[in-house]
């Protein structure tokens, strides 16, 4: 018996035939735990366990941090010739995590959260698949936030990625 199916007659079903469709209501709780599931990868994906030992630059920028919070004035008391605001995420992160340099490595991992929440937002929004957003937002937390891009961690690219990706929002 002939069948009208694009299987049986060796025809390639079109893309939209392939989409599973999510009712409408599930649709909050799908991207929740989409969100919740790139949220753990991102958190996983920095070197915060690791044995890779920070660089020069991360240990001038929490000195310079630590600095801060003992009292000193940024750019007189204390200088490195990069923008403040290094100095004070790096600052505020000891201060809140109690001066150790575990406290920046939380602070990373809050950035490759944000960094990759933003990617799945921005994907959504523009090709409106939550599959798409998901894999797009947990290749750039493997690939980004890998200790093979930002070698050591806490360098200032690490945090401006997150600002660039919030004003593309």
């Amino acid at each position: 018996m002939p069948s009208d199916s694009p299987r049986d007659s060796g025809k390639v079903a079109p893309p939209s035939a392939l989409r599973v469709r999510v009712p409408a209501a599930a649709r909050p709780l799908l991207t929740a735990l989409l969100l919740l599931a790139v949220a753990f990868l991102a958190a996983r994906s920095l070197n915060y366990l690791s044995t890779v030992r920070p660089g020069p630059d991360a240990g001038v920028y929490s000195a310079i941090g630590m600095q801060l919070l003992d009292g000193k004035a940024l750019y007189r008391d204390t200088m490195d010739a990069k923008p403040p605001v290094v100095y004070l995420l790096n600052a505020a992160a000891l201060g809140i995590g109690g001066r150790s340099f575990h406290a920046v490595r939380r602070l990373e991992r809050l950035g490759a959260i944000a960094g990759a929440c933003l990617v799945f937002f921005i994907v959504l929004t523009v090709f409106g698949r939550r599959s798409l957003a998901a894999v797009a937002s947990a290749g750039y937390a493997l690939t980004v936030f890998s200790d093979s891009v930002f070698e050591e961690g806490n360098v200032t690219e690490e945090y401006a990625i997150v600002f660039v990706h919030r004003e593309v929002v």
